[in-house]
């Protein structure tokens, strides 16, 4: 079934407005993190999560549609699921792993972490620019509150492993973290 969804992407939105405010970002973070968790909780991985396959449907509100789903797979009984084959070299917007593939739940939070930095940004971070803004913005104890940066850059982490397992874990990650910009 398909539903007419009155918006706009969220790469639309964040080339027309820039840097969106933190309670927006804080609200769409959260929206799209509770859908992942939907998601993932019936099985699937979208594998294909990034700013042009988000619908804004309310930006003062942070209200999101996550839509294509056409590269979304079916995970095993070990929480993988298969990449679906792309051309071409993989855009940095994505996880690495969505070429070959195994998929898991990780695989779709590095998409939200991504958003959540062009977000914050106004713009597509530079390869790498989450790790930097992260050891620029560090927690300043090891019990204080992490900054989002340090947050992005474990969802954004080129290896798997090293990611949050869950969109609940991530969420969590959120919710203690220090929203500053940049």
């Amino acid at each position: 079934m398909m539903n007419y969804v009155r918006g706009q992407s969220l790469k639309q939105a964040i080339k027309l407005h820039g840097p969106l405010p933190l309670p927006v970002v804080r609200a769409a973070v959260h929206n799209m993190l509770s859908c992942l968790h939907a998601v993932h909780r019936a099985g699937y991985v979208h594998g294909d999560l990034h700013s042009g396959n988000v619908l804004v449907t309310d930006l003062k509100r942070g209200r999101l549609k996550i839509v294509d789903f056409q590269h979304a797979s079916r995970k095993g009984t070990c929480g993988t699921a298969p990449a679906v084959p792309r051309l071409g070299k993989v855009a940095p917007k994505l996880a690495p792993e969505t070429a070959t593939g195994p998929l898991t739940d990780r695989t779709d939070l590095y998409g939200v972490g991504y958003m959540c930095a062009a977000m914050l940004l106004g713009r597509d971070p530079r390869p790498g620019e989450i790790a930097l803004l992260a050891q620029r913005n560090p927690a300043s104890s090891p019990h204080s509150s992490p900054s989002v940066w340090e947050v992005l850059a474990t969802a954004t982490d080129p290896s798997p492993a090293r990611r949050f397992r869950s969109a609940r874990e991530m969420l969590a990650a959120l919710r203690r973290a220090r929203w500053t910009l940049p």
